[in-house]
Order: C-alpha cells, then sequence, then structure tokens
C-alpha cells in the first residue's frame, strides 16, 4: 500500500482557482508529489514520461478532447485509477485512499 508522501498524483484541471483549491487540499492532507496540467494533451505528455498512480480528471477540459477521452487513454496504457471528479468529490476520494 502506498503511503500519501509515495503516492504521484496528477490533477487534470483547466481552472486555476479549483487547481490551487485542489493542491492545497492535497497538500494539507499529505500529498506532495502532485502535479496539475490544463489540457489533455499535457497529460499525456506526463503520462508518457513518469508513473502515475492516481488520475485526478476534470470532465470539461480546454481544448478539443474531454476529461472522458482522457480516461479512455489511461485504460488503452495500463492506468486503472483514474477519476472523473467534481471538486467536492476529491476530499472523500482521498480520506478513503488514507485508509
Amino acid at each position: 500500500m502506498l503511503l500519501s508522501n509515495d503516492l504521484r498524483i496528477l490533477l487534470v484541471e483547466d481552472n486555476l482557482v479549483v487547481v490551487d483549491s485542489v493542491l492545497r487540499l492535497l497538500s494539507k492532507l499529505g500529498y506532495n508529489k502532485v502535479e496539475s496540467v490544463t489540457d489533455y494533451n499535457a497529460a499525456v505528455q506526463i503520462l508518457s514520461q513518469k508513473k502515475i498512480h492516481l488520475l485526478l480528471i476534470d470532465i470539461f477540459l480546454s481544448g478539443t478532447e474531454t476529461g472522458i477521452e482522457l480516461g479512455g487513454y489511461n485504460r488503452k496504457i495500463g492506468i486503472f485509477h483514474s477519476f472523473l471528479l467534481r471538486l467536492i468529490q476529491i476530499g472523500l476520494l482521498l480520506q478513503k485512499l488514507r485508509k
């Protein structure tokens, strides 16, 4: 089981206010290996270069691809821990992962 300081998280969200809030929440919960990007292409680039344990995806992203399509991409490359989330759901998810 991964501890919070070992879990690598990628947040894909194009609203910078939401990004700031989520990053602060994750930091308070002890998750310090967190990166954020704002679109599908940037997420694909990181996913092809780094091992990500958990992917938090906004459904509606800037650009032509959506979070749903990014979730499909993740399944193709073997990442099964991806979540299409709204901000309020993130706190509940992280609490469950810590148990």
